[in-house]
Order: C-alpha cells, then sequence, then structure tokens
C-alpha cells in the first residue's frame, strides 16, 4: 500500500482513538504528538507521491500565513504560541497529501470504511465510559461523531439503511454525553444535505428532526445540561433561561478584550490568557466560541481570512458537486456538510484547534473531494466490466 494512501486512511481511526486522550508524554498528551507526527510526515508523504495535488489550496492560503504571522505579535513567542498556530493549519498540509494519494474507487471506498470503524471506536469508548468510568475526552469525541454523521448522511441515496443506522450512532454518542451542539449540528445536517430539490422530502426530514430534537430535549441528559437539577421548557430556553456553561458572563468580556486590538488581534495563543483571566476556572482555557476565539487572536483581518477560506471552499465544492457526476459525490457531500457543521458548532465550541479529532478527518474529506484519477479509474473499471460482461456474452 502507497505511503500517502497509508496516512490519509490512518486519520479516521487516530480520530477515533484519540477520544481517549492517551497519557501525557514530555509534557504533550499523545493527542499532541500525533499533530506532531503528521506535521513532520507530510513532506516526506507529499513528495514521494508524485502525482500533483488538486487541493485548491490557494483559498487557504490568507488564513494560514494570518495564523502563522499572528506569531510575531504575540506578547511572548513560547510554546504555546507555537502549538496553537501549527495545530490550526496542520489540517491544510494534509488535505493535498489526500488529492494526491486517493487514486481509484477502491482507494475512496477504504476512506468510508475507516470513518465507520471510526464510529465503532467512539460507540466502544461511550460503552467504556458510562460501563468502567474510563477516561474518555467526551467533548471532543461528540465532535467527531458529529462529522462522522456527515459521512453518512452523504451516503443516503447509496446506502440508505447504511446511512439512518450509522448516523443513529453517531446521535447516539452525543446524547449519552449530553453534547447540545454537537447533537444540534447531527440534527441539522439532514436539512443541510446537498441534493435535495424536491420540497416535501426536505419537508418530511424538516419535521421528523423537529420531532426527534424535541423528544431529546426532554430526556433527563439535555434537561439536567440545560437547567442542572431544575427542569425546564423550549419557552425558557428562548428567554435565556438554561445553563450557559459560563458563557454570557464571559464572552461580554472577552468581546472587550477583542476592542482593544480589532484588526490583527493579540497574537495566536493568547485566547488562553484572556479566557483562564476572565472565566477564572483552572480547567477553561477555550473560549468555547471560535469566531470569538479567531477576533481575539488574529482579529478581523483573520476572520474575513477564515470566512473567505470556508466560503471558497464551500462554493468549490458545490459547484463540482452539480456539475461532475462521478464517484467522488458521497465524499463531496461529507466534506459539504463538514464545513457547514463546522460554522455550527463553532459558535459554542473549539473545532479549529481539535485538529486530531475534527480539522484532520475534514480537510481529508475536502482532499479526497479533489483527488485527481478517481473518475478516471471509475470510468475505466466500468468500462473493463462492461467488456468482460461481453466477452462472457460472446
Amino acid at each position: 500500500m502507497r505511503l500517502g494512501l497509508v496516512y490519509v486512511l490512518s486519520v479516521p481511526y487516530v480520530a477515533g482513538f484519540a477520544c481517549f486522550g492517551g497519557p501525557e508524554i514530555g509534557g504533550f498528551r499523545l493527542t499532541g504528538w500525533v499533530f506532531v507526527v503528521m506535521l513532520a510526515l507530510a513532506p516526506l508523504v507529499y513528495l514521494v507521491d508524485r502525482t500533483p495535488s488538486r487541493f485548491p489550496i490557494s483559498y487557504w492560503i490568507p488564513w494560514i500565513a494570518v495564523v502563522l504571522l499572528s506569531i510575531l505579535w504575540a506578547d511572548e513567542i513560547g510554546r504555546w504560541q507555537l502549538q496553537d498556530a501549527l495545530q490550526i493549519v496542520t489540517p491544510f498540509v494534509i488535505a493535498p497529501i489526500a488529492s494526491k494519494s486517493i487514486h481509484t474507487k477502491r482507494d475512496m471506498d477504504a476512506l468510508m470504511r475507516g470513518f465507520t470503524h471510526c464510529l465503532f471506536i467512539l460507540l466502544a469508548a461511550t460503552v467504556l465510559y458510562f460501563l468502567a468510568s474510563a477516561h474518555v475526552l467526551v467533548r471532543p469525541m461528540a465532535l467527531t461523531a458529529a462529522l462522522v454523521g456527515c459521512v453518512f448522511i452523504a451516503q443516503v441515496r447509496d446506502k440508505p439503511r447504511t446511512a439512518v443506522f450509522g448516523w443513529l450512532g453517531c446521535l447516539l454518542i452525543t446524547g449519552l454525553t449530553g453534547s447540545r451542539i454537537a447533537t444540534l449540528a447531527l440534527l441539522l445536517e439532514w436539512l443541510l444535505m446537498p441534493g435535495f430539490r424536491r420540497v416535501w422530502p426536505r419537508f418530511a426530514i424538516g419535521a421528523a428532526v423537529v420531532s426527534l430534537g424535541i423528544a431529546l430535549f426532554y430526556t433527563p441528559v439535555f434537561q439536567e445540561r440545560f437547567f442542572g437539577d431544575d427542569r425546564g421548557t423550549i419557552a425558557d430556553v428562548k428567554r435565556g433561561e438554561y445553563l450557559a456553561a459560563g458563557r454570557r458572563e464571559a464572552w461580554p468580556e472577552l468581546i472587550e478584550d477583542v476592542r482593544r486590538r480589532p484588526w490583527i488581534g493579540s497574537g495566536s495563543g493568547s485566547a488562553m490568557g484572556f479566557v483562564e483571566e476572565v472565566w477564572g476556572a483552572d480547567n477553561i482555557t477555550q473560549p468555547h466560541n471560535d469566531y470569538l476565539r479567531i477576533l481575539l487572536e488574529q482579529g478581523t483581518l483573520g476572520l474575513l481570512c477564515f470566512s473567505y477560506g470556508v466560503i471558497r471552499q464551500l462554493v468549490s465544492l458545490w459547484v463540482d458537486l452539480r456539475t461532475r457526476k462521478d464517484a467522488r459525490a458521497a465524499i463531496r457531500s461529507a466534506a459539504i456538510l463538514g464545513f457547514l457543521v463546522l460554522l455550527v458548532v463553532a459558535y459554542t465550541d473549539n473545532p479549529i484547534i481539535y485538529g486530531v479529532w475534527f480539522m484532520h478527518p475534514l480537510l481529508v474529506l475536502a482532499g479526497a473531494s479533489y483527488s485527481s484519477d478517481a473518475a478516471a479509474a471509475t470510468r475505466n473499471s466500468h468500462c473493463q466490466d462492461k467488456t468482460h460482461s461481453k466477452r462472457g456474452l460472446g
């Protein structure tokens, strides 16, 4: 098996096993070392495969540049500043390798199976978490499940039963762990799924999703997440009378920090210091809002560059999905849904810094959507099948 393909296919498996966190070695958790290894191997893997990359990295160059340059205007240039910046840019190093390494439909099928196996790993982790009190990183695991759900929904036309049951497995993970934003993202995936042009199927799916969402809201797990020991209604949520884990109190103060340096922010890794000071909790070092994080660290310039990359990427994938009818349709749909999920969960979570759990698998899907030889390989395979069948008939 080619080195590049092994590199790419490892990503969903690593995302699954990363929910266990792993031991701390040399000041890094195991997940921290994974991104270091992926980044260090990237040049070698890229150069070994002579296939040209078709991933549109130019969409992301402004974002990558501002993230790396923001190290220079941070108050100090230390380990955390470098780590944060490199964690954010590593997925965009992996994506071009994915576009080079996926050559055939068999490669694409192997990648999709990897995400199925990732779900099995996440389900096993959930069981161990509840039955054996295993150490599991619940929040990142839920975000991984939300992304894996995109891969299953994208297969609904070809494998409807697999798509529904796989998605339900992802919903089981986010539901049992009480992850509000990941569960919301999973429910929205059916409504955001590209390609449903008829109104009635979209309406029926919407009604089913709303009903399921309301049912989940009144389960004990989500009642506790929203209201603690009390019980509440959807009307209480509309009025803002629910537990926000300190966000309502902390975000306004963090916005004041943004206003001090609105254009270029305070530099890579600076959000951690602001959050620790404002939140006043040792275990909270992220603003739980990636838009706010970008404004804190890279300012309005950074948010514009990030938005530019996401929008250009979505438009490119959408155009290819509409105009190119080939074996990559499911992967393109999964990538489109993945970026939309990114925009949803970024409102109350930190997906752009969750490289191993979220951004790596997302950018692998995006990179594989531009694989150069997959379409030709699929056509050749069909032609060979027809040739063999004609010979058999002869």
